[in-house]
């Protein structure tokens, strides 16, 4: 973040990042998860591979947020430790 603002981030928003922002996000991935139903039209329930196919859609739509987060700091202190030490 301190290369994208000009300055260092206070813990806060460094917390935020790392921890707050990927735990909710995969918090509500869960929760839409649990909270979605068998998808049906009147009496009519969807085949297996439609029940499926929008929790895909929900995955791959969330997923990648927390994933670069954690790729990006990772990344970034091998970089600043190679850089300072």
């Amino acid at each position: 973040m301190g290369m994208h603002l000009g300055a260092v981030s206070s813990a806060y928003w460094t917390f935020c990042w790392k921890f707050l922002t990927p735990a909710v996000l995969a918090t509500l991935l869960v929760m839409s998860w649990i909270n979605t139903g068998k998808l049906s039209y009147g009496d009519y329930v969807y085949p297996w591979g439609a029940q499926v196919r929008p929790r895909l859609l929900q995955t791959n739509a969330s997923t990648p947020l927390p994933l670069f987060f954690k790729v990006f700091f990772n990344l970034q202190a091998d970089i600043t430790s190679i850089l300072y030490n």
